[in-house]
């Protein structure tokens, strides 16, 4: 639990720079209250037991009771996301628990002008996070739908630790993951994958022209 009187400086801190500015446009309610408010709890630990996903059922049940006894809202600090108690309630206790509902994508500009898709909250499900680099801006559909596939299959326990194929909306892909990072990198908060467009493989393209070498 921290107070104000004893964590002030650290609480304030939290809601400053451009983490703050981030949190307050998620959600600018549950922010105000945030800086107003005398007490936090925060919930911080390492699963004893994670052959399942019982210790997230776990928590969000928790954070669940935290805001039925009078909490103002929650901070996911995983995704920089903040919700009132009703959006916590709809989108994340209430349903079959949704991976992607837990899983943050933000999407960059590089310097030659694609786009860099990385996530952050894998971390919850004890599984790296994912980074696709060198997106063109007409593919960013397509790979959002790859990266969302991997959220979906490493929440389920999957690693990523050979090529893969991958079934988007009417397309099939082959990624070839690489593990980088570190626990300590800020864009993740977590090791991650890296993916690179330009060797993921487009299976329809490929088998079109293995069909003609054929010929």
């Amino acid at each position: 639990m921290l107070e104000r009187q004893r964590h002030g400086t650290y609480m304030d801190d939290l809601l400053s720079g451009t983490l703050g500015d981030v949190l307050q446009r998620s959600e600018p309610s549950v922010y105000e209250a945030g800086r107003a408010a005398d007490r936090w709890a925060v919930i911080r630990g390492e699963p004893r037991k994670d052959t399942d996903l019982g210790y997230l059922r776990n928590t969000i049940g928790f954070v669940q009771a935290l805001l039925e006894s009078g909490g103002d809202g929650v901070m996911d600090l995983q995704t920089l996301t903040l919700y009132t108690p009703e959006k916590w309630k709809r989108q994340i206790f209430e349903p079959e628990l949704d991976p992607c509902a837990h899983v943050v994508i933000l999407v960059s500009e590089m310097e030659d002008g694609k786009l860099w898709l990385h996530t952050r909250g894998m971390r919850k499900f004890g599984r790296p996070d994912i980074g696709m680099e060198n997106v063109p801006t007409k593919e960013a559909g397509q790979a959002k739908q790859i990266v969302d596939q991997m959220i979906y299959y490493s929440a389920l326990g999957a690693l990523f630790s050979a090529p893969a194929k991958l079934h988007t909306a009417d397309r099939v892909w082959q990624v070839r993951p690489e593990l980088a990072g570190s626990v300590d990198d800020p864009d993740f908060n977590n090791i991650h994958y890296c993916v690179r467009w330009n060797e993921v493989v487009d299976m329809a393209q490929k088998d079109d022209l293995s069909g003609r070498n054929n010929r």
